[in-house]
């Protein structure tokens, strides 16, 4: 099997990601393409010193918190907690 580029790969995704927004209304298909173009992307904006979609709003995302918290950085226990957060949803709810 022959080696596909990832950026090829990324373009294919963005175009897949326009088409299923804006011909065939399938929007959540869309985000999925979309949100796996900008994963690949993103990695070669940051391999040229670039700053990622995702690294943006995570950065954004810290400066808020850190506003609306008197200046105190998220803690990795919040960051953990967060991130069990999901999990226990799934769990009450059955998924």
């Amino acid at each position: 099997m022959t080696e596909i580029p990832k950026l090829e790969v990324a373009i294919e995704l963005l175009h897949a990601a326009l088409h299923h927004y804006y011909v065939d209304e399938r929007y959540f298909a869309a985000v999925q393409c979309a949100g796996a173009a900008e994963e690949l992307l993103g990695k070669y904006v940051e391999l040229e010193g670039g700053e990622s979609a995702f690294e943006s709003l995570n950065r954004g995302a810290r400066r808020i918190y850190k506003a609306l918290n008197d200046g105190k950085e998220s803690s990795k226990e919040r960051y953990d907690l967060c991130d069990e957060l999901p999990k226990e949803r799934d769990k009450t709810h059955g998924q």
